[in-house]
């Protein structure tokens, strides 16, 4: 049943979903990021503060991966399907969020891509390109990830998003950052 619903979803264009009826996935929503509760018990936070703490973007962003795939159960498989996204709860994805934002003073996070999501009207390839994600063309070049406080807004995290592209290709891209934006 899920195999059928991702097929479905995937043969309906990214410009019916952007007019048809939003789901609600209250879940997953970040659309009420303002004000982060503290982490969830259930996960721990520490290394990805650590991490962020002394700048070591890299393997934060590898962390986080990490941290979602554990947390939606997905680490045997390693990426994350629409269902995950659906069922990430909005405590822990506000978690993650909040320390991105603390220790890159508000420039990386889901919060910053969620608001380039929105100002380009749902359009993934323009919060590609904002995020310098795309270079010539080509999508998540790892010669060109920048890993420095020198990086583009909204550029990390991003190791997510790859393995999304790389697992369900443009489709998934676009249709994750609908259900979680």
């Amino acid at each position: 049943s899920r195999r059928r619903r991702e097929r479905e979803i995937a043969r309906r264009s990214v410009g019916e979903l952007a007019t048809s009826q939003r789901p609600t996935v209250e879940a997953a929503s970040l659309s009420s990021l303002a004000s982060p509760p503290s982490p969830p018990k259930s996960v721990d936070l520490s290394r990805l503060e650590e991490l962020l703490t002394q700048g070591k973007y890299e393997a934060a962003d590898r962390e986080t991966l990490r941290l979602l795939l554990r947390t939606a159960g997905a680490e045997q498989r390693g990426y994350l399907e629409i269902d995950d996204w659906e069922s990430l709860s909005t405590e822990k994805l506000r978690s993650i969020d909040r320390l991105w934002q603390t220790y890159s003073d508000g420039r990386f996070g889901f919060r910053v891509q969620q608001r380039f999501y929105r100002e380009a009207d749902g359009e993934y390839g323009a919060v590609g390109t904002r995020a310098q994600w795309v270079s010539g063309g080509k999508w998540f070049d790892f010669d060109r990830a920048n890993y420095t406080d020198e990086a583009p807004e909204g550029h990390l995290p991003q190791a997510v998003w790859q393995s999304v592209l790389s697992s369900f290709g443009f489709v998934g891209l676009a249709l994750c950052m609908y259900v979680l934006f």
